[in-house]
C-alpha cells in the first residue's frame, strides 16, 4: 500500500512558507522565481520541512529553468526539460513550458506512466494561462491523470490550477493550496 502524498501549490515566497507549518507536505511546487531567491534558501527549506521542492528559476537573460530539490536539500538544477522521479510509490513527472508546448516532446510522455505531472512556468500574458490550463485539463483527461501548474507573469502576477482526470481541482490565485494526491 502506498503511502498518501501530500503535494502544496503555492504563489508565496519561500520566506513567508518559513513562517508556515508545512511538515505534513510531500512535494512543494513553486512558481518561477529569481536566482537569487533559489540558494540558499529553498534547499533550506526542503531540508527543514523534509519536502521535496520543485519550481523554475529565472536567470539573467530571463531564461527559466526547472529545478528540483529533494528533501535532503540536494538541489538538482540543471535546466532540464523534463524530469521523471517517485516519491512514496507514485510517479512524478516534472515538465518544463517549452516541453510541454512541444508536441514531439509532450508524446514521449504518454509512454512514462506518470501518475502526477508537474509544470512550473513563465507566462507573457493572462491569455497563455487560459491556454495552459485548457492543455493541462486535455492532458490530465487523455492520461487519467492529476495534473497541477503554478505559474507567473513577468509583472510579478501568480497563479496555480490543478486537474485530476480532465475535471478542475483548483485554478485561482490563491497563494497556498495543498492537494491530496
Amino acid at each position: 500500500m502506498r503511502n498518501a502524498l501530500s503535494v502544496a501549490l503555492t504563489t508565496l515566497s519561500v520566506e513567508e512558507l518559513c513562517k508556515m507549518d508545512v511538515r505534513a507536505i510531500n512535494l512543494l511546487l513553486l512558481p518561477p522565481m529569481g536566482k537569487d531567491v533559489l540558494r540558499p534558501q529553498v534547499p533550506d527549506f526542503a531540508l527543514q520541512n523534509i519536502c521535496h521542492v520543485a519550481g523554475d528559476m529565472i536567470d539573467e537573460d530571463e531564461t527559466a529553468k526547472l529545478f528540483l530539490c529533494d528533501d535532503s536539500g540536494n538541489l538538482k538544477q540543471e535546466g532540464f526539460d523534463f524530469h521523471l522521479f517517485d516519491l512514496l510509490g507514485r510517479r512524478i513527472l516534472f515538465v518544463s513550458k517549452k516541453a510541454f508546448c512541444d508536441p514531439s516532446i509532450r508524446y514521449k510522455f504518454y509512454s512514462m506512466h506518470a501518475e502526477l505531472l508537474l509544470l512550473s512556468c513563465l507566462l507573457d500574458r493572462e491569455d497563455e494561462a487560459f491556454k495552459l490550463n485548457l492543455s493541462l485539463s486535455s492532458i490530465s483527461s487523455e492520461l487519467g491523470i492529476k495534473a497541477a501548474c503554478a505559474y507567473s507573469f513577468f509583472d510579478g502576477k501568480c497563479g496555480i490550477s490543478a486537474w485530476r482526470e480532465g475535471h478542475k481541482e483548483t485554478s485561482c490565485k490563491a497563494p497556498y493550496w495543498e492537494w491530496a494526491v
